[in-house]
C-alpha cells in the first residue's frame, strides 16, 4: 500500500480553531485525534505512531456544525479524496451560525445605571500645575528657535542668489551654492510639511451616530470632569487616542473588540482623565504634543523615508531609485533637532509621566484596581494577537481563508487563548518595546500609582465592549474590506473572504 499523503501541517495556536465532527483515539498510543467529517469512514494513519485507524461516522448535529470546517491534520491513503460537504450540509451550517444568538446591545438607560455611583477624583498638586506652563514656555522658545534657523537658512539662500558678493563669484559656485541652501532649507522645512506616520484606512463620523457610546462617553465626563468629544474616527488597527483639544476621539475597533464594556470603560477614562478641567491639562497636552513631534522627527523615518523603502525593494530599476540619495539628508534634520530633543524630553518627562499616572488613577477608581491590572494585560494580548493576524494575512489570501472581520478575528482568537497560555505568554513573549527617550511611565510604574486605589470600582460588566456600538460588525467588515482592497485589490478580496462565526 502507498504511503499516505500529508493534507497540513497542524496549526499555532493563533490558526484557525478547527470546527471538527469526528473525534477518535488511537489504539497503539492512544493519540487523540480529531478530523472533518468528509473523512468518515476513511483509513488515516495516526500522525504519532503511524498506526492505521478506519475513522468513526460523525453524528448529524456535528456534521452540520463542521460543515465549513478547514481540512484536518491527519494523513489519508493515496489514491483516495475526502468528499466535498454536500450544499444541504453547508446551507444548515451557514443558517445555523446566522440564528446564533448575538451580545444583546446595550441601551442608554443601562450607561447611566452603569455608572450611576459616586466617584472621588485623585488632586493634581499645585506644584504640578504651575510646572506645566513653565516646560510648555521652554519648549515653545525651542520651536521658535527652529524657526528663526529655517528663516537664517532661507535669507542665506536669497543674499547667495542676489547679493553683490554672489555676483563676484563664478556662476557655477553661487548656483551651487544657493542649491545647497535651498537643500538644507527643504530639509528644515520637512518635519512641518510632511507627515510622520503612514496613514491609516479611518472612517470619520460625529459622535452622535453612535448613541450609546456618546451616552457612555458622557457620563465617564462627567464623573471626570471633562470635555465630551464630538467626532469619532475608527480603524481596524488597535489603538486609541484623543487628541489635544479632546474634540476628536480615534478608536482601533481591533482593540474595541477585545475588551468588555467594563475594561472598555476603563480605556476611556484613561483618554478622557488627562483632559480634565482645573487640573492643567491644557498647557501638558501641549508639552506633549510638541516633545512627541520633535521625538518622531528624530526616530522615527517620514512618509518621504518609507516610500523611498518601499520603492527600492521591488526589484529592477525604476524611478524611485533615482530618490535613494535623499534618505541621509534626514539625518540633517535629526542632528539639528536632537539637542532640542533631548532639553525637551528632559525638563518634560517628568512632567507627562505624573499628567499619564493621574490619568491612571482615575480610571483606577472608576473600575478597579484589579479591572486596571487586567485591562493593560489584555491591551498587550489584543496588541499581540493582532500582530499574529497580520503575519497571516498573505497566507490566508492565497488559501481564500481571509477573515470577513479583522476586529472579529481577534475577538475570537482571544477567546481560544487559553489562560495559562496567556500567562505564559505575559511572562515570557510579550516584554514591552524599548524605546529610546520613552517619557511613557512603564507597566510597573504604572500599577505601582494604582496600587492604593479600590480592588473595585462604580463600573463592573463583562458584556463584550461592541454592545455600546450601533452596528459594530457593519464598521468592522467596512474598514476591514478596505484595508484589503489596499493590500491585495479590491476585485480579489470577496471571493477570498470568509465569516469567522
Amino acid at each position: 500500500m502507498a504511503a499516505p499523503r500529508s493534507f497540513s501541517k497542524p496549526p499555532n495556536f493563533f490558526s484557525r480553531k478547527l470546527l471538527v465532527s469526528i473525534s477518535t483515539t488511537c489504539p497503539q498510543c492512544s493519540h487523540s485525534l480529531k478530523a472533518h467529517d468528509g473523512l468518515a469512514g476513511k483509513r488515516v494513519k495516526c500522525p504519532k505512531c503511524e498506526a492505521i485507524i478506519a475513522l468513526p461516522k460523525p453524528t448529524a448535529a456535528a456534521a452540520a456544525v463542521a460543515a465549513d470546517a478547514p481540512l484536518p491534520s491527519v494523513k489519508l491513503p493515496a489514491g483516495s479524496s475526502a468528499p466535498s460537504p454536500s450544499p444541504s450540509t453547508v446551507r444548515k451550517a451557514k443558517d445555523a451560525a446566522a440564528a446564533a444568538p448575538r451580545v444583546p446591545p446595550l441601551t442608554s438607560d443601562e450607561v447611566r445605571a452603569l455608572l450611576a455611583g459616586q466617584l472621588t477624583l485623585p488632586p493634581v498638586s499645585l506644584v504640578q500645575k504651575l510646572a506645566a506652563p513653565l516646560v510648555l514656555l521652554v519648549l515653545l522658545v525651542m520651536v521658535l528657535c527652529y524657526l528663526a534657523l529655517i528663516v537664517a537658512v532661507a535669507g542665506l539662500a536669497f543674499w547667495l542668489a542676489t547679493s553683490e558678493w554672489g555676483a563676484s563669484v563664478p556662476p557655477a559656485v553661487r548656483w551651487v551654492a544657493v542649491g545647497l541652501a535651498g537643500l538644507a532649507l527643504g530639509c528644515l522645512l520637512r518635519p512641518l510639511l510632511m507627515p510622520q506616520e503612514r496613514s491609516q484606512r479611518t472612517l470619520p463620523m460625529p459622535l452622535k451616530q453612535e448613541p450609546v457610546l456618546a451616552e457612555l462617553l458622557t457620563q465617564i465626563g462627567k464623573h471626570l470632569d471633562a470635555p465630551l468629544p464630538d467626532t469619532l474616527i475608527v480603524e481596524c488597527v488597535p489603538g486609541r487616542s484623543l487628541d489635544r483639544s479632546g474634540r476628536t476621539l480615534k478608536l482601533g475597533l481591533g482593540l474595541v473588540a477585545g475588551l468588555s464594556v467594563g475594561q472598555f470603560a476603563g480605556l476611556l477614562a484613561v483618554l478622557l482623565a488627562q483632559h480634565r478641567r482645573r487640573a492643567g491639562t491644557g498647557p501638558t497636552n501641549l508639552v506633549r504634543a510638541i516633545n512627541g513631534w520633535m521625538w518622531r522627527c528624530v526616530f522615527r523615518e517620514d512618509r518621504l523615508d518609507q516610500w523611498i523603502t518601499r520603492a527600492n525593494l521591488r526589484p529592477g530599476f525604476h524611478a524611485g531609485r533615482l530618490l535613494l540619495p535623499l534618505r541621509p539628508l534626514s539625518y540633517l534634520v535629526r542632528m539639528v533637532l536632537w539637542v532640542p530633543m533631548f532639553i525637551g524630553n528632559t525638563i518634560a518627562a517628568a512632567l507627562v509621566r505624573r499628567a499619564e499616572l493621574d490619568a491612571d488613577r482615575c480610571a483606577a477608581r472608576l473600575i478597579g484596581r484589579t479591572a486596571f491590572g487586567e485591562l493593560q494585560d489584555r491591551i498587550k494580548l489584543v496588541d499581540y494577537t493582532w500582530d499574529g493576524i497580520q503575519a497571516e494575512l498573505a497566507f490566508l489570501f492565497k488559501e481564500q481563508r481571509l477573515p470577513a472581520s479583522l476586529p472579529d478575528e481577534v475577538a475570537v482568537r482571544l477567546e481560544e487563548l487559553s489562560p495559562d497560555l496567556a500567562h505564559t505568554l505575559l511572562a515570557t513573549v510579550i516584554k514591552p518595546e524599548e524605546i529610546p527617550f520613552d517619557s511613557r511611565p512603564t507597566d510597573e510604574e504604572r500599577l505601582e500609582a494604582v496600587a492604593s486605589e479600590p480592588a473595585a470600582g462604580i463600573v463592573a460588566s463583562n458584556r463584550p465592549a461592541t454592545a455600546a456600538w450601533s452596528d459594530f460588525d457593519k464598521l468592522a467588515r467596512e474598514l476591514t474590506f478596505q484595508d484589503y482592497s489596499r493590500a491585495f485589490g479590491a476585485q480579489h478580496i470577496k471571493p477570498a473572504m470568509v465569516a469567522r462565526r
